[in-house]
């Protein structure tokens, strides 16, 4: 017997546990099979005559597609059919009461058309790579104004910088990285109140190349970025130099992730 569903999965709740169930006559061998598991089945225990179970630990994905194998068996019928579920964003990502938008400004510099979120105090700045991609797919101007509104958090300036030529620039590109970190940074820092003057009140932060290209801007520039955070950075190109750039690196702060 084959039965096919999906699951909707709680928001904000990385590494929860998730839980399988399925109701079937008693005695059966049942296993689950999902798209996070690979398709590989795990059996399922049988908590009670005819009820079986599974927990894991919540693969925080928007999507979950997943089967159970009853006796080895699969059914036919409308039931193959793949079901999506809605994702429900983090909470972070939806603007809460008495959160505000930062003002923004757009000019260009140097043929770049770029974005700037502006907080009315001296602040922290942060560089965005594929700027335009996170103020479109990332809900950015929501959660830059929930920071701004909770008290335990620094000021923040974001500037979003749109590449030119995205796989020659950010594949460590040295006429790049001088670029952000000695003409952009100046313009930002006479154009806005920021905290500037301090390497550590400056991050560089992208994804993929994005990641790889800030990282390296920082450790090209210690003097002007203390901070980098790379989100799932292409840290395999040219061989994984970055990683040996990185090993040699000091007082500085990287924030690095990776996933799905």
């Amino acid at each position: 017997m084959f039965l096919l569903g999906a699951i909707t999965l709680p928001a904000s709740a990385m590494g929860a546990p998730i839980r399988f169930e399925l109701n079937e006559a008693p005695g059966h061998l049942v296993s689950l099979a999902a798209d996070f598991l690979e398709w590989e089945s795990v059996p399922m225990k049988e908590e009670s005559p005819g009820h079986y179970a599974i927990q894991l630990e919540e693969p925080w994905r928007p999507r979950v597609e997943y089967k159970f194998l009853v006796d080895g068996k699969w059914q036919d019928g409308p039931n193959r059919i793949r079901e999506a579920v809605t994702f429900r964003e983090d909470p972070w990502l939806t603007l809460r009461p008495g959160a505000l938008p930062l003002a923004e400004d757009l000019f260009d510099f140097e043929g770049r058309a770029l974005t700037v979120l502006k907080s009315p105090r001296p602040s922290v700045t942060v560089y965005f790579q594929d700027g335009q991609d996170y103020l479109e797919q990332g809900h950015i101007r929501e959660l830059l104004a929930n920071l701004a509104a909770d008290a335990t958090v620094a000021p923040i300036t974001a500037v979003f910088i749109p590449p030119h030529d995205r796989m020659t620039e950010y594949a460590r590109s040295p006429a790049y990285a001088d670029f952000v970190a000695l003409r952009l940074v100046r313009e930002i820092e006479r154009r806005y109140p920021t905290t500037g003057g301090s390497p550590s009140q400056r991050v560089m932060l992208g994804a993929s190349m994005g990641g790889l290209i800030s990282l390296y801007t920082s450790l090209r520039h210690p003097e002007v970025f203390a901070l980098a955070a790379s989100q799932s950075g292409s840290l395999w190109w040219d061989d994984g130099a970055i990683r040996r750039d990185l090993a040699q690196a000091s007082g500085m702060k990287f924030f690095l992730d990776s996933g799905t």
